[in-house]
């Protein structure tokens, strides 16, 4: 049987569930789960220091999984430890921003960035410069607030992305990424005339055709 692990950075076990949810909807049968929670660093990822600290925790965690899997994947948006992890993992290691930079590139449309928290802006245009992209990037929209504040106010969260989504098709995009594993499954409740990309479904495919 084939196996996928999924690894989240923060120590919010609640966010590794949702994204594990999301994943299995996506996983065909006979390809069996792993998500593991990290047991040391921030709740929610908003800053470089934790970002920092989220990167030795992806290790940690992948040092601990049951293994051997297929192919991992770090659930966080902005892949901390993602190239540290491909350096002495035996599978196929994605991340949600990289595989979902990917996947807008290849539709050759504009595309833009939306997520929670304006930390995230910097962190995200350097991920996009590592992706080499071929498609113009309009850029990195972020609201106020982190991914911890979607599931306390939902209502608000979608607001905010719906807001953004505005701006971004203003600016030139046609393919909006959501950015983040707490805005997974959010695509259907947003108003939008661009193409939404879910950044969980996105990797979990492309960790389908890794293995």
């Amino acid at each position: 049987m084939r196996s996928l692990l999924i690894i989240n950075p923060n120590t919010t076990a609640a966010m590794t569930g949702q994204m594990a949810a999301a994943a299995a909807r996506s996983l065909p049968e006979g390809v069996a789960l792993e998500a593991l929670t990290a047991e040391r660093g921030a709740p929610v990822i908003a800053s470089r220091a934790s970002y920092a600290v989220a990167a030795e925790a992806v290790l940690e965690v992948y040092a601990r999984a049951r293994g051997p899997h297929d192919a991992v994947v770090i659930g966080c948006f902005g892949d901390p430890g993602l190239e540290a992890l491909r350096g002495i993992a035996r599978e196929p290691v994605l991340g949600l921003a990289e595989a979902s930079i990917r996947e807008a590139d290849a539709l050759g449309e504009p595309f833009a960035i939306l997520t929670m928290g304006r930390a995230w802006v910097e962190i995200l245009n350097e991920r996009v410069t590592l992706a080499s992209v071929e498609t113009p990037f309009v850029g990195v929209f972020a609201a106020e607030g982190t991914g911890l504040d979607v599931s306390r106010a939902e209502a608000a969260a979608v607001a905010d992305l719906n807001r953004l989504a505005g701006a971004a098709v203003a600016a030139g995009a046609r393919t909006l990424i959501l950015g983040g594993a707490a805005l997974t499954g959010l695509a259907a409740r947003l108003d939008t005339s661009a193409r939404l990309i879910d950044c969980v479904d996105a990797t979990v495919l492309s960790a389908l055709a890794a293995m």
